[in-house]
């Protein structure tokens, strides 16, 4: 799920060669991210990208990105 690559910084996930395989991806990938963003009362994809944490580590915006 592209959820997981926002979430882990990611502003271009590529999804194009799937849709030689699967003509239908692009829409299931757009429901995917609008009800993901729906369950967690987001509004904006963008409120997504880069909100990874692991322990132990400095969030991005403690490291000035």
């Amino acid at each position: 799920m592209p959820s997981e690559f926002l979430i882990a910084g990611c502003r271009a996930v590529q999804i194009g060669t799937a849709n030689f395989v699967d003509p239908g991806v692009y829409d299931r990938v757009r429901s995917g991210l609008e009800d993901y963003l729906r369950r967690h009362g987001l509004d904006d994809v963008n409120r997504v990208v880069g909100t990874l944490r692991y322990p132990g580590l400095p969030a991005a915006e403690e490291l000035g990105g």
